[in-house]
């Protein structure tokens, strides 16, 4: 549920200023669900050694019926959905240049994954670390106040939520890099990487949690604002805590994370419980006086007809 609530919100964040497209609000949308399929789908044809193609690339001139050759059927299919993921949403917009669709489509498609990965990380940083959670609320407190929600405005009185937000980033890497091969021998830190090896670049699971120290913080040292207002308006509202049984033993979520190409926490559960009753009333409110737009998913799908039936004419 919580990947699915935060896939929503980025995807509809991005879709919107990228296309001016409204996702469906109660359930995953199509377009959502197509990015995180050609992330999945990227991040699994890079890893070193899935496919023998890999390791012998004289193979790519095989015809397809050979055995062996399922990395050309796999690479048919990723490409499709790639096409359907640049080509669907600009369909809605009426345009008509390459550009503009292949970027926009790079932004949201990795945009969106992105974004989850780390408010996944963050939410769980903060089960494992309640002490850091409290302080980061005592600053949300004597800042914002409990009446309204934590705004970019804030963002300058708030370096300690900042510094949550950097260090979930040094913690974890999000993306990890892709494989490349070395033109010539190689001598690094005293160890011969020979020509035509395959680099990985590092990667660890785990480690420790660091953190900034708010005071170490430099007023440039910021990243994105859209990360800011998920991580500090979480804050804001909701205690975030380690799950209840009905027996009242506590889950400890393992903390470990996927090896794909956005790498994100493996999926666990988290306890979010409103922080007062006036930040109760606030959420529930919150609703009423900004509600969802109608979904266009419908009108998604008139143009992509549209323009199908235009290309086979």
């Amino acid at each position: 549920m919580l990947t699915f609530l935060l896939l929503s919100a980025a995807g509809s964040f991005a879709l919107k200023i990228k296309y001016g497209y409204n996702v469906e609000p109660h359930k995953k949308d199509y377009l959502v669900k197509l990015a995180e399929l050609v992330l999945g789908q990227f991040g699994e044809a890079i890893a070193p050694g899935k496919f023998l193609v890999d390791l012998l690339p004289a193979l790519k001139y095989l015809p397809s019926w050979v055995p062996g050759m399922s990395f050309k059927k796999c690479a048919r299919y990723n490409k499709e959905c790639m096409a359907k993921l640049v080509d669907f949403p600009y369909e809605f917009t009426k345009e008509d240049k390459d550009v503009i669709k292949w970027s926009a489509g790079a932004i949201y498609g990795v945009g969106v994954d992105t974004t989850v990965a780390l408010l996944e990380a963050f939410f769980l940083a903060m089960m494992a670390h309640p002490d850091i959670q409290r302080k980061a609320q005592a600053q949300l407190d004597s800042v914002v106040g409990e009446d309204r929600f934590p705004t970019v405005a804030d963002r300058q009185n708030l370096p300690y939520i900042d510094a949550i937000l950097k260090n979930t980033m040094r913690w974890h890497t999000l993306a990890l890099v892709i494989p490349r091969k070395s033109d010539e021998d190689e001598v690094i830190h005293g160890n011969l990487v020979p020509k035509g090896a395959t680099i990985v670049g590092k990667y660890l699971l785990g480690g420790e949690y660091l953190w900034f120290q708010a005071s170490s913080l430099s007023e440039s040292d910021y990243s994105g604002n859209a990360p800011f207002l998920g991580i500090s308006n979480a804050l804001f509202a909701f205690n975030i805590e380690k799950p209840v049984r009905e027996d009242g033993s506590v889950v400890v979520p393992g903390i470990s994370f996927t090896p794909d190409f956005i790498s994100r926490p493996v999926p666990f559960k988290c306890s979010f419980t409103p922080r007062s009753e006036i930040r109760r009333g606030l959420i529930l409110n919150f609703e009423k006086e900004h509600p969802f737009p109608l979904s266009d998913a419908d009108k998604l799908t008139v143009a992509v007809k549209a323009a199908a039936e235009l290309g086979s004419s």
